[in-house]
């Protein structure tokens, strides 16, 4: 998009969606890097990852017992056992010199190779010995029963970790056993983080008339953090345009994204947004949504930047709407967008046409059917909604009140309080 189709007129009001699809258009994953698998927890795959051999590599047992043939079995049970010599004991990691002839039996464990002429392994439980030259067997077992095949997990060559795919232990595990111990991966954005206004005050200090502590630094770095990003800075800027254009070039000089929280709006201190327009470039800064419309989104040296509002409330609505998206994209993140699942609304939830809304809630099983109940009071400054909260029933922009009973998309959080991601958005 070039600078001069990428400007949404200062009257418009995006919706959502627009929103986001303006934001992830500008937005591409950032370089790439080798690291060691013991440091990939997290990290996005930046290519597929595929096996050098076959998992299992061999034939081997699934259990502890005896290696057999199966045909010598066929008429064994608990009244008539079946006596088998027992040739030897293989252990897991140790190969059996020989093979297994008719009447044969090798003693053998859990992931131990199937010794040659051995087509099944009878558990140890299905069995009776008074010693270690024979063993009795209850029961016939059929060819193949507990042996785990040669490459009926991964086929050497297959591709085990797709590109984009989050690493986690599963996939760990899954590279070491295809010796991939350096995976290269998309880097970690950094980000700036700038709060702004002069009537803020330390979390640490007691706020004087007129003042505010500052929970904003904490609750957006919270959800920067539970996003695996990496903090570049974070610093306190009041209402003063000179030294919120300084912090803005030199946190443009240190991070891949700049996030800002307050001073969006349309009072005389909101200055984010006029000093946005006049060092850098700015896209939009109103979108259609409730809390959160004076939402800001632009570049300052093309490092873009969030201007998330200043109600506590507010800014975390917008950073999970467009902010969270953004950073996952640049990590090299395929799942971008959460997918809403429906609930039905316990009480009545107003709603007035006109501007989609995002109610923190909390959603519970109630029978066969999700049901979602609205937290305390909603207003965009208190952020005790949202401490209660594990999902935004999202009331669609055209939509009037919902009455009990009926049904409402719901974002489910995750256990960081952000969206949980459950599906694959289009392509951006």
């Amino acid at each position: 998009m070039t600078k001069s189709d990428s400007h949404i007129p200062s009257g418009v009001l995006l919706s959502v969606e627009s929103a986001q699809k303006v934001v992830l258009e500008r937005i591409q994953p950032l370089g790439i890097e080798i690291i060691g698998l013991d440091e990939a927890l997290g990290r996005v795959t930046a290519e597929d990852v595929r096996a050098d051999i076959d998992i299992p590599a061999f034939d081997n047992s699934a259990m502890d017992g005896y290696a057999v043939r199966s045909g010598d079995l066929v008429y064994a049970s608990k009244s008539t056992p079946v006596a088998l010599r027992v040739k030897g004991t293989e252990l897991a990691g140790v190969v059996f010199s020989g093979a297994i002839g008719q009447g044969e039996a090798v003693r053998i464990m859990t992931g131990a190779p199937l010794p040659p002429g051995a087509d099944s392994v009878v558990m140890v439980e299905d069995t009776h010995s008074d010693s270690r030259e024979s063993v009795h067997v209850l029961c016939p077992v059929d060819p193949g029963e507990n042996v785990r095949r040669a490459g009926e997990d991964v086929r050497r060559a297959d591709i085990v970790v797709g590109r984009g795919s989050v690493i986690r232990p599963a996939e760990m595990g899954m590279m070491a056993g295809v010796g991939y111990t350096h995976p290269t991966v998309f880097r970690r954005p950094r980000i700036a983080l700038i709060t702004t206004g002069s009537e803020i005050v330390e979390a640490s200090q007691m706020p004087a008339a007129g003042q505010t502590r500052n929970s904003n630094r904490y609750s957006t770095l919270g959800q920067v953090l539970a996003l695996g990003v990496e903090v570049a800075s974070v610093a306190h800027v009041p209402d003063d345009a000179d030294k919120l254009r300084a912090a803005l070039e030199s946190a443009s000089l240190e991070a891949d994204a700049i996030i800002t929280c307050g001073g969006v709006s349309v009072g005389e201190a909101d200055i984010v947004k006029d000093v946005l327009s006049a060092t850098g470039d700015i896209n939009f800064w109103r979108v259609a949504v409730k809390p959160g419309k004076p939402f800001a989104f632009g570049q300052i040296n093309s490092v873009p930047l969030f201007g998330l509002p200043g109600n506590p409330v507010s800014s975390l609505v917008t950073f999970d709407l467009f902010v969270g998206p953004a950073l996952r994209k640049m990590g090299g993140h395929c799942r971008l967008l959460p997918q809403a699942l429906e609930a039905v609304a316990e009480r009545p939830i107003s709603h007035v046409p006109g501007r989609e809304e995002y109610v923190r809630a909390v959603i519970t099983k109630v029978g066969d059917r999700l049901s979602v109940l609205p937290t305390r009071a909603q207003g965009s400054h208190q952020l005790s909604s949202m401490t209660g909260a594990n999902c935004y029933a999202v009331i669609e922009s055209e939509r009037g009140d919902v009455a009990p009973g009926e049904s409402v998309p719901i974002i489910l959080m995750n256990q960081q309080g952000s969206p949980a991601l459950l599906r694959n958005p289009e392509e951006y």
